[in-house]
C-alpha cells in the first residue's frame, strides 16, 4: 500500500475556488480510480489556508495511474491560480497500523 499526505496553502481570496476544485478532484478519483482506497481532503484547523489530502493507493502502480489521469492534469493546469506553490509539501509515509471505515 502507498500512503501519501499532500499539503497546500490556498491563495488568499481563492479559498472557495480551491475547495471546489479539490472536491471535484475527489469525486473524479472516487469514480475513476478503483485502486485508490482512501482520498480524503481536510482543512487544517490551526491554519485554515492549508488543505491536506490523505491518499492511500493499493500499490505503486495505482499511485502512478493517479498521477497520470486527466483530472490530475486538469488540477495541475489550474493549481498555481488557486494555491501557493511555495506552500506545497508531498510526503510519502509508511502505514504501520489502522483502518478506514466506509
Amino acid at each position: 500500500m502507498v500512503t501519501v499526505i499532500f499539503r497546500a496553502k490556498m491563495k488568499e481570496g481563492k479559498e472557495d475556488q480551491a475547495i471546489d476544485a479539490m472536491k471535484r478532484m475527489a469525486a473524479a478519483v472516487e469514480s475513476g480510480e478503483s485502486d485508490t482506497l482512501i482520498y480524503t481532503i481536510c482543512r487544517n484547523q490551526e491554519d485554515p489556508s492549508e488543505l491536506l489530502v490523505i491518499e492511500c493507493y493499493k500499490d505503486d502502480a495505482a499511485f502512478q495511474t493517479h498521477m497520470g489521469t486527466s483530472h490530475m492534469g486538469d488540477m495541475r493546469a489550474t493549481f498555481g491560480d488557486l494555491f501557493e506553490p511555495s506552500g506545497v509539501k508531498l510526503e510519502r509515509i509508511e502505514r504501520l497500523a489502522g483502518f478506514a471505515r466506509g
